[in-house]
């Protein structure tokens, strides 16, 4: 029964693990796009909540996108090789704080407002639902 729900929790993984790449490859666009003009030439001028990426981003854009590409390998590997209970659980931390992130860029710089994020959070439902749980095929 043990290696049933082991067995569950890894194929799970090996379908959302993408969801969860688009959703911090979302985030981490939407900060970018973001970023005001004055950002572009004067990097001290990042606009950013996270503490650690408001640093990292204020060393320049190519500095932000070559740790946000190894943050990216970093996710995807730690939530490929846990053991299952542990990657779907921080997999589903990263898509909970990623989708917070990207929805303050919606509501707050876009202006997209209440309407925006639950947009979001039903896109995301919706593709989770369609990828997390494959149809049966009829026999």
């Amino acid at each position: 029964m043990e290696t049933t729900h082991r067995n569950e929790a890894i194929l799970l993984i090996r379908r959302c693990r993408w969801v969860m790449l688009v959703m911090i490859l979302c985030d981490m666009t939407l900060t970018m796009i973001g970023q005001p003009p004055a950002y572009w030439t004067d990097p001290s001028k990042v606009d950013e909540g996270n503490k650690l990426f408001h640093l990292i981003m204020s060393k320049g854009p190519a500095v932000s996108m070559a740790v946000d590409a190894l943050y990216l390998l970093g996710a995807y590997l730690l939530v490929t090789k846990l053991p299952a209970r542990l990657g779907t659980a921080l997999m589903l931390a990263l898509m909970f704080g990623h989708y917070f992130g990207a929805s303050s860029w919606l509501y707050m710089r876009f202006k997209l407002g209440a309407a925006g994020v639950i947009g979001y959070g039903v896109l995301i439902a919706v593709v989770l639902t369609w990828v997390g749980m494959p149809r049966q095929r009829q026999s």
